[in-house]
């Protein structure tokens, strides 16, 4: 089976100011249309919350890896590595300069005079043809890490919100929404853009597109009563992730079971509580490629056709600050790494917060205190606060 796949991924982008994940007045139509057309994790988190290591859980699909060297020289050999017979390409663009690294023989080619992200996409469209001469399977990743504050937007997306504007209090915090919202909406219209002519150049392919990021912020958005452990809030580590395939013909698609596209997958969502440790084995398993070093992360493929997948009981998240966190399906444990001095009640509401979920979205109202029991249960699972 053939399955040519484009990751187009962010160090960071607002999930709050994607209409997809439940926002009611930014623009964002052709990442919306992606989940349309395939399937949206609801609850997609980070592995590591430190902005410098957030991104190793997608090339190594585990939380505890060491670093692997500068970014993205050992990335991209670790990638390579584990998909050594597929034609794939990792090309990384910062804010001020365009990184490549390629396999099989793909060269770069891109205009100069463009924003970061449209030399981003340019590359990407500049892959097709050497990535189809090779006639299997391939995998094009495309790494935008310039999406963050302060925003920038060209005036004609920031004019998009001026009634928006007008609606909200006049502060800072509003501006830099506003900016922002400005911001996802050109990358929106530069996504669309690129897909439509990368599908075009690839007509009666079947392609896997996966949309996602390492990171969240949530500009606007801030809680009166943020957590202490501020990069371990929901508005950072809650991030987006959408699978989606386009394309191929019915035969194609049918064979492909993986492919989130199905007249009984298209369109729907999925609550199981997964991890950006997941990404490298769904491609692994997307390429039906065995690997044989120790992954923590687990493939996304059986979720995709079937809603009713077990999910993991809980998920683990850190902090090179010091903290750690457990998310379960209705509650998320943040604790200050330590010994089992800590393991007290005396802790509670200080270096050690409980928070109801979904309903405290921003983490406003800690229960620990109110469910000691609870709270110690979990804490005792939580590996950086149980040694």
């Amino acid at each position: 089976m053939k399955a040519n796949v484009i990751v187009l991924s962010f160090d960071v982008m607002p999930l709050s100011l994607l209409g997809c994940y439940g926002n009611e007045w930014a623009l964002t139509p052709h990442f919306d249309q992606l989940a349309w057309e395939g399937v949206t994790f609801d609850q997609h988190f980070t592995t590591d919350a430190t902005p410098e290591r957030r991104q190793l859980a997608w090339w190594t699909g585990n939380s505890s890896e060491p670093e692997l060297g500068e970014f993205p020289d050992a990335q991209a050999k670790f990638l390579f590595r584990v998909l050594h017979d597929i034609p794939c390409v990792l090309h990384v663009e910062p804010a001020t300069r365009p990184v490549s690294r390629t396999k099989k023989g793909v060269k770069k080619s891109i205009t100069k005079r463009t924003s970061p992200f449209e030399r981003l996409l340019q590359f990407g469209l500049a892959s097709v043809e050497e990535l189809r001469e090779r006639g299997s399977s391939s995998l094009l990743w495309l790494h935008y890490d310039g999406l963050a504050e302060p925003f920038d937007p060209p005036p004609e997306y920031l004019e998009l919100y001026l009634d928006e504007l007008e609606d909200l209090p006049d502060d800072q915090r509003s501006l830099d929404l506003i900016h922002a919202a400005a911001a996802v909406s050109h990358l929106d219209h530069l996504f669309g853009h690129f897909r439509r002519q990368y599908e075009e150049q690839c007509r009666g392919e079947e392609l896997i597109w996966v949309f996602t990021a390492a990171g969240s912020c949530p500009v606007g958005f801030e809680p009166n009563g943020r957590s202490p452990a501020e990069r371990m809030s929901e508005g950072y580590i809650h991030t987006p992730l959408i699978i989606a395939s386009s394309n191929g013909s019915t035969k194609e698609k049918k064979s492909t079971r993986s492919v989130a596209s199905s007249a009984r997958s298209a369109g729907t969502r999925r609550q199981q509580l997964v991890q950006t440790i997941d990404l490298l084995p769904t491609l692994c398993e997307l390429f039906h490629i065995e690997w044989d070093e120790p992954i923590e992360g687990q493939s996304l493929l059986p979720m995709l056709g079937d809603a009713a997948t077990p999910s993991r009981p809980h998920l683990f998240i850190r902090d090179a600050g010091k903290m750690a966190g457990m998310r379960t399906e209705t509650e998320f444990l943040v604790c200050r790494a330590a010994n089992d001095q800590m393991l007290g009640e005396d802790h509670f509401g200080k270096e050690i917060l409980l928070y109801r979920k979904p309903e405290d979205r921003w983490e406003e109202h800690d229960v620990s205190r109110m469910t000691p029991e609870l709270t110690l249960s979990l804490l005792r699972q939580v590996p950086l606060c149980s040694h």
